[in-house]
C-alpha cells in the first residue's frame, strides 16, 4: 500500500504527466444586448481552467470552468429613469469542441450554462437597484492559432437567450 502511494504521489509530482493537458485563459469580454429597446455592452475581464481530452485526428474536447468579474459599465433608460448597468461577476461552464489543424489554426464550438450577476443602480437614487443573477444555456464558437507549444490565441462569439458575448484572449498550455 505505502509503495503504491508513494507512485501515486510520484506521478503527480511529476509536472509533465500532472499538468500534461491543463490549460489556463485571461481574456477580454464583451457582453451585449441585441433587443431593440435599451441596448447595452458591458465589459469584464474573465479567467478559465480546462482540461484537454485529445481525442484523435485533431479533435479534443475539453471541459472549462470561466470566472469574470466587470471591468466597465454601460447607461440605459428605463420608464424615464436612468440605471448604471453593471457586471458583477459570472461563472460558466462549457464543452469545447475542437479541431486542431495542423498550421496551428483551431476551430471550435461549445455549448455553455452561465450564471450571470449584475446591478442595474438608478443613477439619480442609488437606493433604486435591481439585481439579476439567473443561469441560462447558450451555444458559441470561434477561431483560435497556437502561437507556440505553450501559448494560443482565441476569439469566440456566444449566444445566449436574453445577450451575446464577444470573447478575445490567450490560453496557457501546460
Amino acid at each position: 500500500m505505502l509503495k503504491r502511494a508513494a507512485f501515486v504521489l510520484l506521478l503527480l509530482g511529476n509536472s509533465s504527466i500532472a499538468l500534461a493537458n491543463w490549460e489556463a485563459g485571461l481574456h477580454y469580454i464583451n457582453v451585449m444586448n441585441d433587443s431593440n429597446k435599451n441596448n447595452y455592452s458591458i465589459s469584464g475581464i474573465e479567467g478559465e481552467l480546462g482540461y484537454q481530452f485529445i481525442l484523435n485526428n485533431g479533435f479534443s474536447l475539453t471541459p472549462n470552468i470561466r470566472i469574470a468579474t466587470g471591468i466597465s459599465d454601460d447607461k440605459v433608460s428605463y420608464q424615464g429613469t436612468d440605471y448604471d448597468l453593471e457586471l458583477e461577476r459570472y461563472f460558466m461552464l462549457s464543452l469545447r469542441g475542437s479541431y486542431q489543424f495542423e498550421n496551428g489554426i483551431r476551430l471550435f464550438i461549445q455549448p455553455n450554462y452561465v450564471n450571470i450577476d449584475g446591478d442595474a443602480k438608478s443613477v439619480n437614487d442609488r437606493r433604486n437597484v435591481y439585481t439579476d443573477d439567473e443561469w441560462e444555456f447558450g451555444f458559441g464558437g470561434g477561431l483560435g492559432y497556437r502561437i507556440s507549444d505553450k501559448v494560443s490565441a482565441d476569439i469566440a462569439y456566444d449566444w445566449f437567450d436574453d445577450y451575446r458575448q464577444l470573447t478575445v484572449g490567450f490560453h496557457y498550455h501546460f
